[in-house]
């Protein structure tokens, strides 16, 4: 039993014989705190939420792993960037060194907010049905992590005119070669892929890959861990990004021609995540419905830098 749900218990249910049963399964020092003067037992709930949240979101996380977040404390920031492929100058012994001859430009993030609700009814509680809440709030943890990769697939593969067509075939090494190479002419070096769904089982269907990467070990296909590739590390983002789910002008995963599979991307100079409020949570109860939940939201923006630090993949 999750301390939320005995939290919740604790609270919500006024029978006297069930808070001192869910007080006596409290872990000692949870319930120390509970008995302490000062501290209620709704500023404990709220600490667990925050814990559910975190454990609700975990599963989901792809962007935060591929691109670069900065804590920022205005909705508004200008992220500036320079040139790629520059090289310093030649001087002289005892001269002056010069200033880096380069333009920088600068991308702006207007942060907006996003949220979901999970509810649950009173109905509910007095049944004691505790444990719907937790899981609840983690599926709108997992929705709002789910929603920053999103934003964060179509910003890049918006972002980027770079990119490989694979005219149908399966995502492989071949292909990952030819968008390192351009982006190595474009001045950058790629460090890092996201692959779709579909562009992950290409990969785990290669036996060439699989077998001699492994040396005959099983651990690709124990864990579906992608190994790194031309010094590429890899990383699975499974989301729905389009025209119609985003607002997006490419179409990310599938199999279809003119959609995207893949992005083998610099991370440093890829794009970025603007993070004025991350995942948060806060109880309500809406007593005209009779029901209580948490909302569970973060305030973010995510744009690319440089549209050439990244190639996408077409099918």
């Amino acid at each position: 039993m999750s301390e939320l749900r005995k939290l919740l218990a604790y609270e919500l249910d006024g029978s006297d014989s069930v808070q001192k049963e869910n007080l006596h399964s409290m872990t000692p020092q949870l319930r120390k705190l509970l008995q302490t003067e000062g501290i209620e037992s709704t500023t404990l709930i709220q600490t667990e939420f925050s814990k559910t949240v975190a454990e609700g979101s975990k599963p989901k996380i792809s962007a935060r792993q591929w691109l670069p977040i900065v804590r920022i404390k205005s909705n508004a920031f200008s992220w500036p960037y320079g040139s790629a492929g520059t090289y310093a100058t030649k001087v002289g012994e005892g001269a002056s060194s010069p200033t880096a001859e380069q333009d920088y430009g600068k991308r702006d993030f207007t942060t907006y907010k996003i949220s979901q609700a999970a509810e649950i009814s009173e109905e509910l509680i007095e049944d004691g049905l505790y444990d719907i809440i937790s899981i609840e709030v983690k599926k709108a943890a997992a929705a709002c992590e789910n929603r920053l990769n999103r934003d964060a697939i179509g910003a890049l593969m918006d972002g980027t005119s770079s990119e490989v067509d694979t005219t149908g075939s399966a995502y492989s090494t071949t292909f990952m070669a030819k968008a390192v190479k351009t982006m190595q002419e474009n001045g950058f070096e790629p460090d890092t892929q996201v692959l779709s769904a579909n562009a992950w089982a290409d990969l785990m269907a290669d036996s060439a890959i699989i077998y001699q990467a492994y040396a005959g070990t099983n651990s690709a296909l124990k864990t579906g861990a992608v190994f790194p590739i031309f010094g590429l590390k890899s990383y699975i983002c499974n989301v729905t990004a389009s025209s119609t789910y985003g607002g997006f002008t490419g179409t990310w995963g599938g199999d279809t021609d003119g959609y995207y599979m893949a992005l083998v991307l610099d991370k440093a100079n890829a794009g970025g995540i603007a993070m004025r409020r991350d995942l948060t949570t806060k109880k309500f109860a809406d007593v005209r419905r009779d029901i209580q939940g948490a909302v569970v939201s973060m305030r973010y923006d995510v744009n690319y830098l440089h549209a050439n630090a990244t190639v996408r993949i077409e099918v």
